[in-house]
């Protein structure tokens, strides 16, 4: 078998949030959503090196200063225009390839990461995007993606929504047979999908607050302890109700 080549992490994040404006650095406890992010990203065994992928914009120059904080690379491109965003920063990097980060995956699986990665660059065939939403929903803040670049590249050159543009991937899913694609499985413990592990209302803020005053550290905290303070918020939620 061919060995685990590493990949790039590309985490997207913009301070001007439509639904939830400078959500990258609220704080969660003591940290920024950014450093928390960043944390559970550093987890990931076969990283290459992380780069945050943000906007050109003024408005973004504070995400950029604490990011550097961490040491990370930063890329910095198209406001609204992801795909072209996703694509200079690819050539500026010289990347074949990238494991894809929303700036909401507070929870992201690390270790789900880690056996897609083996899996895209074990594959004996090219594969243009794979992700675990290919066979069906899954809640949101748990999808994993990983993209070729020069599958962006070549859907860059398609009619493209501004829809399109600004979501990166959608492209893909509405055009499926058009692709190499490599299916992940969907998450085995978080099937509910009335729950989200995203970060995008204040609601979401006020729930991630929650979960983290029951768990602190939540860098480290595996799924069955996150699946679990989600429950109880979400019952407690219930009551409230």
């Amino acid at each position: 078998m061919s060995s685990i080549k590493k990949l790039p992490i590309l985490i997207f994040a913009r301070m001007n949030s439509k639904r939830l404006k400078g959500k990258m650095l609220m704080k969660i406890g003591k940290k920024s959503l950014i450093f928390h992010i960043i944390d559970r990203v550093k987890k990931i065994k076969n990283k290459k090196n992380i780069i945050l992928a943000t906007s050109n914009k003024k408005s973004d120059d504070n995400l950029v200063k604490e990011a550097r904080k961490k040491k990370i690379k930063i890329f910095r491109g198209n406001l609204n225009n992801v795909v072209n965003r996703a694509i200079d920063c690819c050539e500026k990097y010289n990347l074949d390839s990238f494991v894809r980060i929303c700036g909401d995956r507070v929870f992201l699986d690390y270790k789900e990461v880690d056996n897609a990665i083996k899996k895209f660059t074990q594959s004996k065939k090219k594969i243009d995007i794979a992700s675990n939403l290919f066979e069906g929903k899954i809640p949101s803040g748990k999808t994993i993606e990983i993209i070729s670049c020069s599958a962006l590249k070549k859907i860059y050159k398609k009619k493209l929504t501004s829809f399109d543009l600004e979501h990166l991937t959608t492209y893909f899913y509405k055009n499926k047979n058009q692709f190499k694609i490599l299916k992940l499985k969907k998450p085995s413990l978080f099937k509910n999908l009335s729950y989200s592990y995203a970060i995008d209302t204040v609601n979401d803020y006020k729930r991630i607050q929650y979960i983290y005053d029951k768990l602190k550290n939540l860098s480290v905290k595996n799924n069955r302890q996150i699946l679990a303070a989600t429950k109880k918020w979400y019952l407690k939620k219930k009551d409230r109700i």
